[in-house]
């Protein structure tokens, strides 16, 4: 449709929004939607062309899209607005180094930049509670040590959310529970004798009748208490090693006390000096953010860490240490990471533990359904949500109206809210921000379409394709129109799905034909709108004949 004339078109150019809203919402000239002018090119192609996001933004959630030739990306004034275009187009085959695009990062990588940003952040120049108020990106606890080989105390940004979930002994420190030990002597740590430690008790007597088989009843009952004894004193002196307090210990602790003093103390915490080298320190925040301890061949090394570990009370690393000291199978130190980051008990629910708590009031970052009734606002953390989700990150950092509006409530420190359009269950945004922070989703029946969908918008293909698996093995003859579903497939362009769902969908309508709920020309004619082949309209034709 062709309106060359219409001032639309200068109104996209310029940027004038409000201009273009009262256009497309009149009656009269809602139609200029999908106006050309006489050089064949749309609305959405001139605010590309002129980098004018915010109508960019618009038309794209009226519906508008790239051409088949990608006019409106290739021609766009910046990286910004093909971040956006990015979010309504599929621009699969366009190579993400050259294009500016935005490819899904998983949790290890995210952490693994986050790490780099926190080793690398010089504080020692600045004022940390400086820094942090001027920070938004989410460190919010400065860690300072006295290294035994460093001249000046370093400090290290971290966030509190990250750091409670991998380590949290620490709130001892922040509550003054314990004190950092100046010199720990660990026991020679004997591979045998570790192994021993972890044993259970029957395991341990199951052992001892092993090593003794040819003994009498009355003298094996006498060695086995013997041995016990031994066990005994043994777990006595790894006693530093094994009795580091848990996770329960600490929330024990929290209750007792001031937990709004907790919460002011974790700003930042003086270590003082440590027996320790600040590379020793570095390794270990590399496990607390990754779980990954890189290759250490010198033995005196991997001794200094597990004392490290001792002295902070950083149960889950000198853990990992006795495991793989012992060589014990410690290969799932990754499901380890993803299951500690999981903020399930804390985001969606009211806390049951001052530790998620804590991590909760972390949160620096709300988000919104605006279809919701209640208004009521998810709270999570802006590093993650942004790190691994291109819609988020592309929604706070453009300069459309609602990027404008979050950078000015963290410019006036009120809690910046992103409100989303895409969702019509709380639960299917749960579910989203769930796998954000550690890959993990309930997919079911009621959810896995919507979820598919949305994940694709907001640039978690992993996710999606995690959905699509779900529905290729779950979709079944109880679960409505599977004609409906089948034509899904294909305007989603779920290829994996439609194949899947194509036997289905012809015995279905094989059978809706018998019994004459559905005629052939409707069939053929849905199908021809969706630019299906002809051979497969072949086949669902040859379908509904072979009813009659």
């Amino acid at each position: 449709m062709e309106h060359s004339d219409s001032p639309i078109f200068s109104m996209c150019k310029t940027g004038d929004l409000h201009g273009v809203k009262n256009l497309l919402t009149n009656d009269q000239t809602r139609q200029l939607l999908h106006a050309k002018d006489a050089h064949g090119n749309s609305l959405l192609y001139y605010a590309s062309l002129c980098g004018r996001i915010s109508l960019v933004k618009y038309l794209s959630e009226l519906g508008l899209r790239d051409d088949e030739y990608r006019r409106c990306w290739w021609n766009a004034l910046s990286l910004q607005t093909r971040s956006v275009l990015k979010l309504f187009n599929d621009y699969k085959n366009i190579p993400s180094t050259s294009s500016g695009m935005n490819t899904e990062s998983n949790v290890l990588s995210v952490m693994h930049k986050l790490l780099m940003k926190c080793l690398h952040n010089d504080l020692n120049n600045s004022s940390s509670d400086q820094l942090l108020r001027e920070s938004n990106s989410g460190e919010d606890m400065i860690l300072r040590f006295k290294f035994k080989d460093q001249n000046q105390p370093t400090e290290f940004k971290c966030q509190s959310w990250i750091i409670l979930s991998r380590w949290p002994q620490i709130v001892l420190f922040a509550l003054k529970k314990v004190q950092l030990e100046k010199v720990i002597n660990l026991p020679t740590l004997d591979k045998h004798e570790m192994n021993l430690c972890k044993l259970s008790a029957q395991d341990f007597e199951n052992y001892v009748k092993r090593n003794n088989t040819n003994v009498i009843q009355q003298r094996l009952t006498r060695i086995i208490t013997q041995e016990k004894n031994k066990l005994k004193e043994l777990k006595s002196r790894y006693s530093m090693i094994l009795g580091i307090p848990n996770l329960d210990m600490c929330n024990q602790a929290l209750a007792k006390e001031n937990f709004e003093m907790a919460q002011t103390n974790l700003k930042c915490i003086d270590f003082g000096s440590i027996n320790a080298n600040k590379e020793h320190f570095e390794l270990a925040l590399t496990y607390l953010y990754t779980t990954k301890i890189p290759p250490i061949s010198d033995k005196y090394d991997i001794y200094c860490l597990m004392e490290l570990g001792v002295m902070l009370n950083m149960k889950s690393m000198v853990d990992h240490i006795f495991n793989m000291l012992r060589e014990a199978n410690d290969n799932q130190q990754e499901d380890v990471l993803l299951n500690d980051l999981d903020p399930i008990n804390y985001l969606f629910k009211d806390c049951k533990s001052k530790i998620d708590s804590l991590k909760k009031t972390s949160c620096n970052m709300g988000l919104k359904m605006v279809n919701s009734t209640d208004g009521k606002i998810l709270l999570c953390h802006k590093s993650i949500a942004m790190s691994r989700c291109a819609f988020f990150d592309v929604l706070g950092n453009c300069d459309f109206e609602d990027g404008l509006k979050f950078k000015q409530q963290e410019a006036t420190h009120e809690l910046p809210v992103m409100e989303l359009q895409q969702f019509s269950l709380e639960s299917t945004l749960q579910t989203l921000l769930r796998y954000i922070y550690c890959e993990k989703a309930e997919i079911t029946k009621s959810n896995a379409v919507e979820l598919m969908h949305i994940s694709d918008l907001y640039g978690l293909s992993s996710l999606s394709d995690k959905c699509e698996q779900f529905l290729c093995e779950n979709t079944t003859s109880r679960d409505g129109n599977l004609f409906e579903l089948y034509k899904l497939s294909i305007e989603m362009e779920r290829k994996k799905w439609q194949r899947s769902l194509e036997p289905k969908a012809l015995e279905f309508i094989e059978e809706q034909t018998r019994r004459q709920k559905i005629n052939q020309a409707e069939i053929v004619r849905d199908l021809e709108d969706l630019d299906l082949n002809p051979d497969t309209i072949k086949k669902f034709k040859n379908a509904s004949n072979s009813a009659n």
